[in-house]
């Protein structure tokens, strides 16, 4: 009896032991799902901005030279001050070209008294007619010579070409100006900013990708363009693009384009960086989600996805233009998609949670 009590104490032993090893049944979640909104993706016609860096320039731009040389006597304008065509800003000294004037007035004095008489002479047949035609020749030239020295006169005042901002003066007063037509001396400069350029570069690919902008540029229309507002965040200054290269750079694989801008407001500095957008093609059916309903896993693209079941699945996604607050999805959702627009932060694939279903705004267009 002994031997069958000791077996039956060592299998109730064991059975005790195995019971306690084995796991305990998952308690089902406690509380309520997570709450997310869930939208439909949009679909809308969406254009392509092509966005270029470049810099602004002037539309016109002048350096002021003096087309006589000379000692600076005056200077008739203030460092930075706008300027009107035609106004005086420098001042030679006057001295020696009042001198060549006097002399050259005497020459041509003398050289129409001695034509006055070998005329009267000629008709008397008292000289050749060469001899005549030789004084006549003098008086002409004395007479150039006037009209020289008095041209230079008035070039000792050096006004403005142009109407704009002027420069600081390069300068000052009892410098020697060179004035000989060659290497001029600079004395100022001044920038029309009311209207500016803006040169970028646009790059074969985008030329061969884009017929219709590519066409435009061959037919000499003008495209319209945008630029940001210096320090007007959101808001875009209107140009259009009016002049396009020749040839393409073959050293870059780039064509040289310039944009035009009104800037009355003198928003723009000449010499400015920037960054302007030209319309490309359209895309007549983009499928756009908002840019909060994207998320991120290293550098891969995903949203999640609120499936009939009310389970959550992650869809990694293939992105493209961003329109507004809003991204062109090329690949990895359906319309039919319940995609989590809020929420998201509190889930994870696999996750059940309850949907809340919002309607989406459209974008609007940009320009």
């Amino acid at each position: 009896m002994f031997p069958r009590n000791k077996a039956s104490i060592y299998y109730l032993v064991l059975a005790t032991v195995l019971t306690g090893c084995t796991p305990a049944p998952e308690a089902p979640p406690s509380g309520p799902l997570p709450a997310v909104d869930i939208a439909l993706p949009l679909r809308q016609t969406v254009v392509k901005w092509l966005t270029y860096s470049g810099r602004y320039h002037p539309a016109h731009q002048v350096d002021v030279r003096s087309r006589v040389g000379g000692f600076l006597d005056k200077i008739l304008f203030q460092d930075g001050q706008q300027v009107t065509a035609g106004a005086p800003l420098f001042v030679l000294d006057k001295a020696p070209f009042e001198i060549a004037l006097r002399r050259a007035q005497v020459g041509y004095q003398l050289a129409t008294r001695e034509y006055d008489r070998s005329e009267t002479l000629f008709k008397r047949n008292v000289i050749s007619k060469s001899d005549y035609e030789d004084h006549k020749q003098r008086m002409i030239v004395a007479k150039a010579a006037l009209e020289e020295a008095q041209l230079k006169i008035e070039y000792t005042q050096v006004s403005a070409p142009l109407s704009g901002h002027i420069s600081r003066h390069f300068v000052d007063v009892g410098n020697l100006v060179r004035g000989d037509g060659e290497n001029n001396t600079v004395l100022a400069r001044i920038v029309d900013r009311d209207v500016v350029h803006f040169y970028f570069q646009m790059s074969e690919y985008d030329l061969l990708a884009n017929p219709q902008t590519c066409a435009a540029l061959k037919n000499g229309e003008k495209i319209p363009a945008f630029a940001p507002r210096p320090g007007k965040e959101g808001e875009s200054q209107p140009g259009y693009v009016d002049f396009a290269d020749n040839r393409l750079d073959p050293q870059t694989g780039t064509l040289e384009l310039r944009a035009v801008f009104d800037n009355a407001g003198h928003e723009i500095t000449p010499g400015m960086l920037g960054r302007i957008r030209l319309q490309g093609m359209q895309d007549e059916n983009a499928l756009l989600i908002p840019t909060t309903a994207i998320g991120y896993t290293q550098d891969k693209k995903h949203a999640y996805v609120l499936d009939k079941t009310g389970r959550i699945i992650l869809k990694p996604l293939v992105t493209g233009t961003e329109v507004g607050e809003y991204h062109v999805v090329t690949a990895g959702l359906l319309d039919t998609d319940q995609i989590i627009v809020s929420g998201g932060a509190r889930v994870r694939p696999g996750m059940m949670a309850t949907g809340k279903t919002v309607t989406l705004t459209p974008p609007q267009v940009q320009g």
